[in-house]
């Protein structure tokens, strides 16, 4: 997949996105996110990697990012279980892909956003560099994830 200012404008990156690919010369897509991992924009590596996934890989990656912060999720939120059901949901649609199973773990994608943020929240509400810190690699090893989805001959 060839990564140009058409592609960009169609997947409604930002324009500091835009300029950023353009100017880094970023053509390929898991080139394009390795160079956004090294230079420090992890959430526009994950951008651009859900949007080369396959539905099953946006499944598969929605539950794993959950799952790495859903420590951090219970703990500010102990008694909404939304993204551990969905996690569920999620890992029973990988397992069978049947159509009720497909709409319960529609639901993940969304949870896992939540949870997600939840690992930004978490860092600014403790203000503290350290968990700033493993936010940031928290998110580094979600990114990383993604491109293994991507690259195994499985998928």
């Amino acid at each position: 997949m060839k990564i140009d200012r058409a592609w960009l404008e169609a997947h409604n990156a930002c324009e500091k996105g835009k300029e950023f690919f353009l100017t880094e010369r970023i053509l390929t897509s898991i080139k394009g996110v390795r160079n956004l991992l090294k230079n420090n924009k992890t959430d526009w590596a994950n951008w651009l990697i859900v949007r080369i996934m396959t539905h099953q890989q946006k499944i598969k990656y929605a539950t794993y990012a959950a799952k790495q912060v859903l420590g951090l999720f219970e703990k500010e939120h102990p008694r909404d279980r939304r993204p551990y059901l969905a996690i569920k949901a999620a890992l029973r649609f990988i397992a069978r892909p049947t159509k009720k199973n497909s709409k319960a773990a529609a639901n993940a994608a969304y949870a896992a956003y939540a949870a997600y943020t939840a690992a930004d929240a978490a860092a600014y509400a403790a203000n503290a560099a350290a968990n700033a810190a493993a936010n940031a690699a928290m998110k580094q090893k979600i990114v990383l994830y993604g491109i293994k989805l991507i690259t195994r001959k499985d998928k």
